[in-house]
């Protein structure tokens, strides 16, 4: 059956192709009996006023239509008559052949007739042209009928062309001289920097490619244009630090030994920072926690104002106060001035929901054991705040949280990010200024409400944030569902390379938009006869996603899915340019030694000599030195 298919197909294929190029010619043959007719319309009058050379005697139509014809008379005879005009000039003869009477006539008209014959004889030439519009014809009809198997454009998201994509960007570009950024050869305008990007895409997309050339650039660029840009940049893996660390820069992570020196109260200037520093460190992962991370945060700030109040705001102080017994935390308490005494309550029964809040407030802060002998001067807030003037390009800073030890550093890289995230926030208006935040992984860090701030209010502060993720989910689970669209929405640039995750997939297809359009449908109907085959078209209107789900799962490396908000969606390659590691990604600092401590063995009991109680011994293990 399928074979006749095929076949009766075919056939009905080939009659209407035969049938247009019968028609084609058909059109072009009208247009050359067309054109004949008009140029014998206008050269008729002259060509019947036609007079002897010597006499000016006009000769009858009779003589032009023998001339042209060779047809005399009514008769074929093979001799054409001689008129009594032509007679003079005939010699004599009633009948010439045809060649001897064209002869007497262009002697009689001095060649007036053999003029008007070559006339005729061009326009017969040059009216075969008339079936180039054949041709034309059947181009126009095929090239429509490609035009009829495509989608036409209703309205709705539009995919733009990447050279029209880069060609909107350029002329926007070209009104700052500080747009350098590119990804390949599309230039992002200065303006689109602070309204923030979004890039996903699953590991070995290219993601990390792309956030490389951006870092080199943003370095060119202040060392080319020598102006005051600054880079946050939370380093999880140690890549950037290898690769794109400059000279100045400044690197914070505990256990390397190139490390800033710091301590949490050099981030308080003011009584209310204790409180934005305690929400912050213990920003609860969920609704139904919030209440442990709360009365965290109260025993925590508590603590600070007891640290501070005693002077002993060293890491070690801290870490010692809050590694005491229960007790001796609500002793030390007790000591404070009445209004600072909130906190008791969470902690003054010595029950479950005590221990549940001091072991939530040590869970977040077990870092600080690691910090007992790091303190220095450095603060986070003055780095976003002042500038480093006289030392050439403004440094960079490096949050390092590798993988080995993530988990224990993640709510002091948490806390860190946030502190210069608010900071900034606080920072006088300037649109001209530049403070990129590049977290790669943003989905490794503790929940930062001041991200979100960052992306709604941080444009006119001139904070630029640029968010890497493998997907969406990790974000949501930190910030929710209710937020996870607001977080999207103020990314004004999104680059999305392949997403093996459908639920991210199919977010960003629908985030992208839809289209409306029109396509062409055809039917066809068969019989065993050719009465009955009957083949169809039928246009219908549709909405679809402009990008299916599907295609971001199957983009290959360095390909990605760019959507510039007005300028428009587009598929761009990342050039495949890779840098050289300069600088080991992680230089582990020095510890003290860690051994283990062998109790005294117990003295031998006898019978006349009282047994003794052992020794009071310290901990059974020594304290990690750091």
């Amino acid at each position: 059956m399928r074979g006749y298919q095929a076949h009766v197909a075919f056939l009905t294929d080939a009659r209407m192709y035969i049938n247009m190029g019968l028609q084609s010619i058909l059109i072009g043959f009208l247009l050359q009996i067309m054109v004949l007719g008009m140029v014998t319309y206008y050269a008729f009058p002259s060509m019947t006023n036609v007079y002897t050379a010597d006499t000016h005697e006009k000769l009858p139509n009779m003589v032009l239509l023998k001339y042209l014809t060779g047809i005399g008379n009514l008769t074929l005879a093979d001799d054409l008559t001689i008129e009594t005009e032509l007679s003079p000039y005939a010699k004599g003869w009633p009948s010439l052949s045809l060649k001897y009477y064209r002869a007497v006539a262009d002697y009689a008209t001095n060649n007036a007739y053999d003029y008007y014959l070559g006339y005729l004889k061009l326009w017969v030439q040059r009216s075969f042209f008339a079936y180039v519009f054949s041709g034309l014809y059947l181009w126009f009809f095929l090239h429509k009928a490609k035009d009829m198997e495509k989608e036409k454009f209703i309205r709705g998201a539009k995919l733009t062309p990447l050279a029209e994509l880069s060609a909107k960007l350029a002329r926007e570009a070209a009104k700052n001289p500080l747009s350098s950024l590119k990804i390949g050869a599309t230039r992002m305008p200065f303006t689109m920097e602070a309204k923030h990007m979004l890039i996903l895409g699953a590991s070995g997309s290219g993601k990390g490619v792309l956030l490389n050339q951006l870092i080199a650039q943003i370095n060119d660029r202040k060392s080319r244009h020598a102006v005051g840009d600054r880079m946050i940049i939370y380093d999880p893996k140690g890549e950037f630090i290898a690769k794109q660390l400059q000279p100045n820069d400044l690197i914070f992570c505990p256990f390397d030994a190139r490390s800033l020196k710091w301590n949490i109260f050099n981030e308080i200037e003011i009584e209310p920072d204790l409180e934005v520093l305690a929400r912050s460190l213990f920003s609860p992962p969920s609704a139904r926690d919030s209440y442990w991370y709360n009365c965290a945060a109260d025993v925590f700030r508590t603590g600070l104002v007891y640290l501070k109040m005693k002077k002993t705001t060293s890491n070690k102080d801290l870490w010692d106060f809050f590694s005491k017994p229960l007790m001796d935390i609500q002793e030390a308490f007790e000591t404070l001035p009445e209004g600072e005494q909130g906190a008791l309550k969470h902690i003054q029964n010595a029950d479950s929901a005590s221990s549940s809040i001091i072991s939530t407030l040590l869970e977040r802060i077990q870092f600080f054991r690691y910090l007992t002998d790091v303190d220095g001067d450095f603060s986070f807030r003055r780095f976003i705040r002042d500038q480093v003037q006289d030392e050439g390009p403004q440094p960079n800073l490096y949050i390092l949280n590798i993988a080995q030890y993530a988990n224990l550093f993640k709510p002091l890289m948490t806390l860190a990010v946030d502190i210069m995230s608010r900071e900034t926030l606080s920072l006088p208006d300037d649109p001209n200024r530049r403070l990129f935040f590049i977290i790669d992984e943003l989905g490794t860090m503790n929940r930062m409400d001041s991200v979100i701030q960052l992306e709604t209010v941080g444009r006119s502060k001139g904070a630029c944030l640029v968010c890497s993720n493998q997907d969406l989910g990790r974000i949501e689970e930190e910030y929710g569902k209710a937020n996870i669209k607001t977080f999207c929405n103020n990314f004004n640039t999104n680059i999305t390379f392949r997403l093996r995750e459908p639920e991210t997939a199919n977010f960003m297809s629908r985030a992208i938009g839809e289209k409306q359009i029109i396509k062409m449908s055809q039917s066809r109907q068969m019989s065993p006869t050719d009465v009955g085959d009957r083949k169809s078209l039928n246009e219908q209107e549709r909405t679809e996603r402009l990008v299916l789900a599907t295609e971001f799962q199957a983009l290959p490396d360095l390909t990605a899915i760019v959507n510039m908000a007005g300028f428009g969606v587009s598929r761009l390659i990342v050039p495949a340019i890779f840098y050289p590691e300069r600088h080991p990604n992680f230089v582990m600092r020095e510890f003290g030694d860690f051994a283990i401590m062998t109790p005294c063995p117990p003295e031998p009991i006898t019978s006349d000599v009282p047994s003794k109680k052992p020794p009071d011994q310290k901990n059974d293990f020594q304290k990690l030195r750091l």
